[in-house]
């Protein structure tokens, strides 16, 4: 992703007043915006891949984060696809389970957000990379490159943690891991 693709996005979820609720969602479950922003960019682009119906993946994504359906029902079915911030939210607090269940590691995290747990496991179990088992075999590494470009153009002002709040788990992963 180039950072005019970025800021197009970012254009575009702003247009739809949908900072809020990553700014929300990175406050909840402390990850960064611009990784909740490269996740969904991968999923929808920030809603500019999605159907009229907001759907996507032969109709079992729903909304901008792509929710499966068959795997998320309760929610799936509560809420419509088209409530971005609500997608967003949920998005959000998925990944962080993925991430409590691989101890903050980000790449094996973003991974299970989209292939799942048990086919990341099995990739590691088989000294595989996490991304083997993804869409496109890159997963992981995209969003990653993604939350790199939504970084650069991320005004400070919108920001995904209030100033001098210590960052924890995935975001202090991220920035432990991106300064290698």
């Amino acid at each position: 992703m180039t950072t005019l693709q970025a800021q197009e996005e970012l254009s575009t979820a702003r247009r739809l007043g949908l900072l809020g609720a990553y700014r929300e969602a990175a406050a909840e479950t402390g990850i960064d915006v611009a990784i909740l922003l490269g996740k969904d960019s991968r999923e929808s682009r920030l809603t500019r891949a999605l159907s009229p119906s907001c759907t996507g993946d032969n109709g079992f994504g729903r909304g901008i984060s792509q929710i499966d359906s068959r795997f998320y029902p309760v929610f799936t079915e509560a809420n419509d696809p088209c409530n971005h911030r609500a997608y967003a939210k949920e998005g959000a607090r998925i990944l962080a389970e993925r991430l409590a269940e691989f101890e903050g590691q980000v790449r094996p995290a973003l991974a299970a957000y989209n292939a799942g747990t048990e086919s990341v496991r099995g990739a590691l179990e088989e000294g595989r990379d996490v991304d083997s088992v993804t869409t496109g075999g890159d997963y992981s590494e995209d969003v990653l490159r993604r939350a790199d470009a939504f970084g650069e153009v991320l005004p400070a002002r919108e920001a995904s943690l209030p100033a001098g709040l210590l960052l924890t788990g995935a975001a202090l992963t991220y920035s432990l891991i991106r300064q290698d």
